[in-house]
């Protein structure tokens, strides 16, 4: 299972697009859906391969991000095989990959929408404690 299905890649990539970029042969002029899903397979592969570590794989019910992610690298590949990466479809390779490095590192969510236990926040004025401090307005005056 990808995370990313030929559809999202088809309504993303112009046909004409997409037919230079699958068919090999040189024709021009038909879509080579295999094409699309082996790039759709590499990219879920490299999903995987980023957050594997911290979420249980396979996933049975991804998050929109994953696929979103998931079609940005496909479409890197299908660009790249075909010698023509533009500057945004790198960027968009960026994105994902720094997204999935920030879910490997906890720092974000996998983006599922259960989420956590909700916190409730009080009303008023902020506290905080700790130890007194040591460096003060008065006591640094004559520095």
């Amino acid at each position: 299972m990808t995370y990313a299905t030929v559809d999202d890649l088809k309504q993303t990539i112009p046909n004409r697009d997409l037919a230079l970029l699958t068919d090999f042969d040189g024709a021009g002029d038909t879509v080579d859906d295999s094409r699309l899903e082996a790039a759709l397979r590499d990219g879920t592969a490299e999903v995987n391969g980023m957050i594997s570590k911290v979420v249980a794989l396979p996933l049975d019910n991804p998050p929109d991000m994953l696929r979103v992610a998931c079609r940005d690298i496909a479409i890197h590949r299908l660009y790249a095989n075909a010698g023509r990466v533009t500057e945004t479809q790198q960027k968009l390779r960026d994105a994902a990959m720094s997204y999935l490095r920030m879910i490997r590192d906890g720092k974000v969510s996998i983006g599922d929408s259960e989420g956590g236990a909700e916190v409730e926040a009080s009303e008023g004025a902020m506290t905080i404690e700790g130890p007194e401090r040591v460096f003060t307005r008065d006591s640094l005056r004559r520095f």
